[in-house]
């Protein structure tokens, strides 16, 4: 029995070791305890036909990705996969968003030091989705649920009104054939329909559900239609830098522009002695009180309004300080607008969208045809945008009449920024602005096209209380007013001899490639009184 026990004792043994060679079955050690794998973040996709489509509900706030940034399929080139209607966009085609990168995520992948690193995500690209971690380095973007979202620059204005097609036809016979094809053709009815009487054109516009569909339509009928005029309805905003307001108006403000724009010999005329000359302004609306006699300096002013019922009109601060640098009266402190008494026509069509003055060719092309209605020999715009094939056929044709069309250059000091227009097109005298030491003005754009140059920068007006303001849209105020000086006799000239004119007059600056023939003077000497 003993021999049975030490033997049973001994298979134990043997079985143990045995089973020591198997896998183990025990709870490990705490060094083996592995995490479970973090879940990957999304990888931003690149294919339009990967993005959720616009319409897809945000995820909840637990959920890891980034912000979600809508745009406008705006881009046909851009757009892949079908068109889908956008909605919640955001009207900015064609822009560049910048998001700052989240510098505590940027210095632990990289290893550097804690900066803010802009990222530039093209317009159109759909939602954005942060970059899955790569092997070594933190994952990127893992802000808390409820944070803030990163800061985002705000594009410019957008380029068009959103939608709308526009055609413009040289006679009546041509605009009626060509409505019936669109109708017949397309199945577009025209939503609004103008005879722009004085300056021979007829002007529709359609309106389309997406920017999409309108460059489509505009696309089409440009390629089967190569005698239509169309383009999409681009916007024009007005061309100012500052504007300073200040508590009171100074009894000695600083007053440099007449100075500078020359001056005038012999007796001051009156009115009666400046009869026809007729100066059209498109701006917005003015102060109602600025536009009384006792305001002006013998001038004589006529308002209209080509806005429709459903617009808001635009704040009036612009359109007030231009009306006072052109036909303002003299006050105490020596302030006065640089234009002899003249008949104005002035014509409001800015309107506000998004809180900014804006206009759209529609709208300056009915603005110009009822500037052609009153016969008006000069016309100043301070304001412009990237254009259209629209205005510049509206344009060549007041351009055409001989009247004289100033347009202000921009204030954009990039020598790559694309040209202003209505100042770029052909016939029109674009005008730059410089500061009180004739030097370009710093936010001024260095275009090259530019004709004439004026003050344009801390200009006092007795608007608002007095205030100064500063920009190209100005000095083109202060060089149409100055311009209202010539003879009689200098608005029959041709536009080439009325340009030779004029620069052989003004006051020549160093860098004429940016300041074209240099400020514009008065330089007028009037015959003494019979």
């Amino acid at each position: 029995m003993l021999l049975a026990l030490l033997g049973g004792v001994m298979l134990g043994f043997c079985t143990g070791s045995t089973r020591a060679d198997t896998p183990a079955t025990a709870t490990p050690s705490s060094a083996q305890i592995r995490a479970p794998a973090r879940p990957e973040l999304p990888v931003a996709r690149s294919s339009a036909a990967q993005a959720p489509p616009p319409s897809a509900e945000l995820p909840p706030a637990s959920a890891p990705v980034g912000p979600r940034i809508l745009q406008p399929a705006t881009d046909i080139q851009a757009a892949t996969g079908p068109a889908r209607p956008p909605t919640n966009t955001t009207p900015y085609p064609n822009a560049t968003v910048t998001t700052p990168r989240p510098a505590a995520a940027a210095s632990m992948a990289t290893g550097t030091a804690a900066t803010s690193t802009p990222s530039t995500i093209p317009a159109g690209a759909g939602p954005v989705t942060p970059p899955a971690a790569t092997s070594g380095s933190a994952p990127l973007f893992l802000a808390p649920a409820f944070s803030p979202p990163p800061a985002v620059k705000i594009p410019e204005d957008p380029a068009f009104e959103s939608g709308q097609v526009l055609v413009l036809w040289a006679t009546d016979d041509a605009a009626t054939r060509g409505m019936a094809i669109l109708q017949q053709r397309y199945q577009l009815r025209p939503r609004r329909h103008y005879a722009l009487t004085s300056l021979g054109f007829t002007l529709v516009m359609y309106a389309l559900p997406s920017q999409r569909e309108a460059q489509s339509l505009r696309e089409r009928l440009q390629a089967d239609q190569p005698t239509w005029i169309v383009d999409l309805n681009a916007r024009s905003r007005l061309l100012q830098a500052t504007q300073n307001p200040i508590q009171a108006a100074p009894a000695m403000p600083r007053l440099y522009a007449q100075k500078m724009l020359g001056s005038v010999a012999g007796s001051v005329p009156t009115k009666r002695e400046f009869p026809s000359l007729r100066v059209g302004v498109v701006d917005t609306g003015v102060d109602s009180t600025l536009a009384l006699a006792a305001n002006l300096n013998g001038s004589v002013i006529k308002m209209r309004s080509v806005l429709s019922p459903a617009d808001k009109a635009a704040d009036t601060s612009h359109g007030s300080a231009v009306l006072q640098l052109m036909v303002g009266a003299n006050h105490s402190n020596g302030f006065a607008g640089s234009a002899p008494p003249v008949q104005v026509s002035w014509v409001s069509a800015m309107r506000e969208l998004d809180g900014k003055a804006s206009t759209n060719s529609l709208l300056l092309a009915l603005a110009l045809d009822w500037l052609m209605e009153q016969d008006v020999a000069l016309i100043n715009m301070s304001l412009g945008g990237q254009g259209d094939a629209i205005l510049k056929a509206v344009i060549a044709r007041v351009v055409a009449k001989n009247v004289l069309v100033l347009a202000a250059a921009g204030n954009n000091p990039d020598r790559t920024a694309a040209p202003i227009y209505p100042a770029a097109y052909t016939g029109v005298w674009a005008v730059t602005a410089v500061d009180a030491s004739g030097k370009l003005y710093s936010q001024a754009s260095p275009a090259s096209h530019i004709t004439l140059a004026a003050p344009g920068a801390e200009l006092w007006v007795p608007a608002n209380g007095g205030m100064y303001v500063s920009g190209t849209s100005y000095a083109t105020a202060l060089a149409s007013a100055t311009l209202a000086w010539q003879p009689p006799g200098f608005w029959a000239l041709p536009t080439t001899q009325r340009r030779a004119q004029v620069c052989a007059q003004a006051h020549k600056l160093q860098d004429e490639i940016v300041t074209g023939c240099g400020v514009v003077q008065k330089n007028i000497v009037i015959p003494a009184q019979q």
